[in-house]
């Protein structure tokens, strides 16, 4: 009787115990580790919702169009593009410093067509020439920007003609991402990542690529003279003249970075890169590179103004214009901009455009020109 009496006792406190354990583990008093406490799935898990609560944390409610007439002389009908990252955890706050692009690498680059030789020494460059007119310009360290033209790279730009807001502007008859004869976009592609791991531009980039036919080369080529006459330039278009402009932007937080300079300058600021390559299937035809950053990221994101505050922002620029400006706004987006901070650190900010078209009424006839408003994302201010 008496070990009956035991065995009711120890089985009533193993059923109390196992409740107070289960209980423990529903309540999150008792962890539930399988024997470990360190056990590596569980700080996998944690580490992710945390992450994922930052980034939440730091979401922008961003619509995809806005239209608003602002006043009678104001109006928006835009487009809105920004990645959706930014909409989804928004902008991670990130530094950089400027690198210098490997010259070695350029050169090598440019051997098997060009040859190049140095020819002269300036004070911030070294000069090279080559085959086909080659000039080649690389900058001492401590200097940024290398430029590459030949004499093939100047016929191309007598029919390519970016200079937006010119009569004789001509770049939207270059489809982008058009595939041409004998040189594929594919292989175009794969050709600008090898040259840009070479030459030393790290992270991720943004690339538009433009295809230029030399039948519509043929077409639209023009040479301008000395005394200022027009003719067709004497050259012999084939189909190995087939190039891609390409148009490449460092990325940050998946939007291309800009140079602050063209924020002054911005009558084509929404299609601007930083550097650009014309390339065929032989060679790098020409080149320019300017800036280039090494980016650094940190973990915890920028708190950023919410769209309507930047709405505003821009709404109360439009009541210190002139009283015979309209505007109409085409194009919303955000770009990136590095500002330095001194000791050759910079930062990394988000800036909004508005972009568009101003109209002037001059002596009875309708003026147009290129219009932007850019808005720092972080502080609001308005940047002139």
């Amino acid at each position: 009787m008496k070990k009956r009496r035991n065995r009711d006792y120890w089985l009533i406190v193993l059923i109390i115990a196992g409740i107070f354990i289960l209980t423990g583990i529903s309540m999150g008093w008792i962890p539930f580790l399988s024997g470990r406490e360190d056990d590596p799935s569980l700080i996998s898990i944690t580490e992710t919702e945390s992450s994922q609560q930052l980034s939440i944390s730091h979401a922008i409610e961003v619509p995809y169009t806005w239209q608003e007439e602002i006043d009678e002389r104001n109006i928006i009908h835009a487009e809105i593009d920004i990645p959706d990252a930014i909409r989804e955890q928004g902008f991670r706050k990130a530094s950089a410093k400027t690198i210098e692009v490997d010259s070695e690498s350029v050169l090598s680059l440019l051997e098997d067509y060009y040859h190049p030789y140095q020819t002269e020494e300036y004070e911030d460059v070294i000069q090279y020439r080559g085959e086909d007119e080659l000039y080649l310009y690389i900058p001492k360290p401590g200097n940024l920007g290398i430029s590459v033209t030949s004499t093939l790279r100047d016929y191309i730009y007598m029919a390519y003609r970016d200079n937006a807001g010119t009569e004789e502007y001509n770049r939207e008859l270059y489809s982008i991402n058009g595939e041409l004869e004998g040189f594929s976009l594919e292989e175009c592609k794969k050709k600008m990542r090898e040259i840009c791991s070479e030459i030393g531009i790290p992270g991720e980039v943004g690339i538009t690529y433009r295809a230029l036919d030399y039948r519509m080369m043929e077409e639209q080529a023009e040479e301008l003279h000395m005394d200022g006459s027009v003719t067709k330039p004497d050259y012999n278009w084939t189909s190995s003249d087939n190039s891609y402009h390409c148009t490449i932007s460092q990325l940050c937080n998946d939007i291309p970075v800009i140079q602050t300079y063209i924020l002054a300058a911005y009558a084509d600021i929404l299609n601007y890169g930083d550097h650009t390559c014309v390339l065929n299937q032989e060679r790098i035809i020409s080149m320019f590179v300017y800036e280039v950053y090494d980016i650094a990221y940190e973990q915890d994101y920028e708190i950023l103004l919410s769209f309507s505050e930047i709405l505003d922002k821009y709404k109360a620029s439009t009541e210190l214009m002139l009283p015979d400006y309209n505007t109409e706004i085409t194009d919303i987006t955000m770009r990136v901009v590095a500002l330095s901070q001194g000791g050759g650190i910079y930062k990394m900010t988000p800036v909004w455009i508005f972009y568009g078209t101003g109209f002037i009424d001059v002596e009875g006839e309708l003026v147009t020109f290129p219009y932007a408003v850019i808005i720092n994302g972080i502080t609001g201010e308005e940047i002139k």
